[in-house]
């Protein structure tokens, strides 16, 4: 017996009750409704169940395509490496010339990266998809001797560290990114390894291309920036009188980027400098102190230290160079163009919304023809004081 049935039963007239029930006619109005109402409550769970599950299957094949941008040959191209990527390319141009990516050519520049973005991560892909083919892999004591050299740039453990965490990069990622990077220069090397040149094609190179040998007189010197005139004076009188040069410009001088090194600025030609430091430089002889230069930048002592006559750099000189430089070249035209055929005959899906359209320049960068931005150099900063 039930529990409800139990209950029914201490009731003072649960006997009759009961006889009532069990005693019913099915086909009464009550009995018919009765049913009605239990098919239609029924029913209704039914189709809530049902649409509750739509929708969770729904929701998640949903997020599941959110998860990727494209298809390259049916291989996914994951949003996260795509989104970080793109905030790492964003910092990047932040960090380094300061770009306000809600500026009119701040969103025109974002277009551009995104496509960018995208572009790499299919080229990533089909490059993968061939170190598949060919079975390249990578070991792990091949990712750990890169990893230790990129740690070899920052000071120390924290820094690295920290530089990781401030880009979204975790060690995990890193160490995939890494990985990824060594196949693919395997795979580069493999598909290269018979590009050569000879020396008679560099020197058949050289004999075409000779005045882009020629070079121009170029001095050697160094500098120690003051920011008076007065100042200045002082120490030329200081150096006239005995005193070391480089000691001078390590203690005294303004200009950080040769500070360090006693002010060497190295080799320069005409054309490199502002006019002021070039034409006093350039009027030196190999040994000697300049009176102070006024420029810009303040107050310049000026020493040459070497000078170079202009000459034209023989054969014997640069056929190494030439080789080398030939073979980077001859590589990377093979390479670009086995990329470029193997795009060409992929399947490469992209999704609607991460489809590049293209920007539109805002009306200053449309009057230039470009945005302005130049490509940094590895010694940009070295002299801030005497260079253009």
């Amino acid at each position: 017996m039930s529990s409800s049935s139990q209950q029914r039963s201490k009731g003072p007239d649960s006997g009759g009750q009961d006889e009532k029930i069990k005693g019913a006619d099915p086909n009464s109005p009550e009995a018919v409704t009765g049913r009605q109402n239990a098919k239609k409550a029924i029913i209704g769970l039914a189709s809530a169940v049902m649409v509750a599950t739509v929708a969770a299957v729904a929701s998640f094949y949903a997020s599941e395509a959110d998860a990727w941008v494209g298809t390259v040959n049916g291989r996914k191209l994951l949003r996260e490496d795509y989104n970080r990527d793109l905030e790492l390319r964003k910092k990047q141009y932040q960090s380094r010339m300061g770009v306000n990516f809600s500026s009119p050519q701040g969103v025109m520049m974002l277009a551009n990266l995104q496509k960018d973005v995208l572009d790499q991560l299919v080229e990533r892909e089909l490059l993968l998809e061939e170190a598949d083919k060919r079975k390249v892999g990578i070991a792990d004591p091949e990712v750990e001797t890169r990893l230790r050299g990129l740690k070899t740039q920052f000071p120390d453990e924290a820094s690295f560290k920290k530089a990781l965490q401030e880009n979204g990069i975790t060690p995990e990622t890193l160490r995939e990114q890494v990985r990824i990077g060594l196949i693919v220069e395997k795979l580069r090397d493999e598909m290269t390894k018979d590009a050569s040149v000879s020396l008679a094609d560099a020197q058949k190179y050289y004999d075409a291309n000779r005045p882009r040998f020629e070079q121009a007189e170029e001095v050697k010197a160094s500098h120690i920036l003051l920011k008076t005139e007065a100042e200045a004076k002082d120490v030329h009188a200081k150096i006239k009188g005995g005193g070391d040069f480089a000691q001078l410009a390590r203690e005294k001088s303004e200009d950080s980027g040769s500070k360090p090194q006693g002010g060497d600025l190295g080799y320069f030609g005409k054309g490199r400098m502002v006019k002021e430091f070039e034409d006093a430089a350039f009027g030196l002889g190999v040994g000697e102190v300049s009176r102070p230069v006024k420029s810009q930048f303040g107050y310049h002592v000026i020493k040459v230290v070497d000078r170079k006559k202009a000459r034209t750099r023989p054969f014997e000189e640069v056929k190494g160079e030439l080789v080398a430089q030939q073979e980077r070249e001859k590589k990377e035209t093979s390479f670009r163009d086995w990329i470029k055929k193997q795009h060409d005959a992929a399947t490469i899906v992209i999704r609607p919304k991460y489809q590049a359209s293209s920007p539109t320049p805002p009306p200053a960068a449309a009057a230039t023809g470009s945005l302005p931005i130049a490509p940094m150099s590895a010694d940009e900063g070295t002299s801030k004081a005497a260079t253009h």
